[in-house]
């Protein structure tokens, strides 16, 4: 069966809207025509904040932001120094078939 004939549950996305909600960070939706492939859970934070988001995102990857970005702290809205995300994509056995 080709990857096409196959769509992720909407679990995920539901998961990930309610982590937006609470954490007040942000979301991407990663898809391929109607196949939904990962979701990427990110948040922007100043130096004061890094231990905090570190506890909020799981096994976050860290990226140091250039001082041309122009991103917010998800905290207390000062200048973001560090992007933190966390990218969860899905193999062929987490897909289920599209009805």
């Amino acid at each position: 069966m080709d990857i096409e004939e196959y769509m992720y549950d909407e679990k995920a996305i539901r998961e990930a809207m309610e982590w937006k909600e609470k954490h007040g960070g942000e979301i991407t939706v990663l898809k391929v025509g109607q196949v939904i492939w990962g979701i990427e859970k990110r948040m922007f934070v100043c130096r004061t904040h890094v231990t905090q988001g570190l506890k909020v995102i799981v096994t976050p990857h860290v990226q140091k932001l250039t001082k041309e970005a122009s991103f917010q702290c998800s905290w207390c809205q000062a200048r973001a120094d560090f992007r933190l995300y966390h990218f969860v994509s899905f193999s062929k056995n987490e897909l289920v078939k599209e009805k």
